[in-house]
């Protein structure tokens, strides 16, 4: 949905699958990218914040994480 210009409904797809599975990494990192592009930085960084104790060891959340601190900044 995001690349075909409907960043809102994917946010809320986004958004209810992690009210699903609120342990989906992957909802995380996309909503997040969504929320960063909207210029919401700090919700960007919380659900980045969450995916990174929940996958430290994921290279794709410790790289969208350091994006989205240099884009708050």
């Amino acid at each position: 949905l995001s690349k075909r210009g409907k960043a809102r409904e994917a946010a809320g797809a986004y958004a209810r699958a992690l009210t699903a599975r609120p342990d989906k990494v992957e909802s995380m990192v996309n909503l997040a990218g969504l929320r960063l592009r909207a210029g919401e930085s700090d919700h960007a960084l919380v659900l980045l914040e969450r995916a990174l104790a929940a996958r430290p060891e994921a290279p794709v959340v410790r790289r969208a994480l350091a994006a989205a601190r240099a884009a708050a900044h």
